[in-house]
């Protein structure tokens, strides 16, 4: 199903995501309105209860299956390169989720640096994604760590963690970079707790 999805033509963007464990099923819901603490609960089960996930992403011709297959995580690259490692400049990136739908504009992406977080350099990934991406309606955020708590209950950034959350102040004090795009002008990037 994956090789298919590759190789028809005209295919910019596809997302595949296979779930398998049935007690896991409404972990692919997206809401803003979670309580830290039932968010922190349910990504903490991730990183200590067995999950069985697949998920592929193909960009522009490249990609990448990712399978978490109890508490390991493994990555396979199907086609070119792994569309979801960025380097720009020195600082290399991990998109954790693409959030995107043809309902909610903007697609929204969600990037780990293991590197120090900067405006030019977000900017720099922002607008790398913008041209990649079937849309120029797109938000991105980056942080170091792969708790997206204050953008809703991104549950999915946290599929492929074998470590627990950390506690609500250091997530939401932690360094950050948001980039969006606002009527058509220059992307707007906004650094916080830095």
């Amino acid at each position: 199903m994956c090789r298919r999805a590759i190789r028809e033509e005209g295919s910019r963007l596809v997302k595949l995501v296979i779930l398998t464990d049935e007690q896991h099923r409404f972990d692919l819901d997206f809401s803003s309105h979670v309580p830290f603490k039932a968010w922190a609960k349910r990504c903490k089960r991730f990183a200590t209860e067995p999950l069985r996930l697949a998920e592929m992403v193909m960009l522009n011709g490249d990609a990448v299956l990712r399978i978490r297959d109890g508490l390991e995580t493994r990555r396979i690259v199907l086609a070119g390169e792994d569309p979801l490692r960025h380097r720009v400049s020195d600082s290399a990136f991990e998109i954790l989720d693409l959030n995107i739908s043809r309902a909610i504009l903007p697609f929204r992406v969600f990037a780990r640096s293991r590197d120090t977080l900067s405006v030019p350099v977000t900017e720099e990934l922002y607008k790398r994604l913008q041209k990649a991406l079937p849309t120029s309606a797109i938000y991105v955020v980056a942080r170091n760590d792969p708790w997206f708590f204050s953008h809703g209950a991104l549950y999915a950034t946290c599929w492929w963690e074998s470590r627990e959350p950390a506690d609500e102040e250091s997530i939401t004090s932690a360094p950050e970079v948001t980039c969006a795009q606002y009527r058509g002008g220059e992307p707007a990037c906004v650094a916080t707790a830095f």
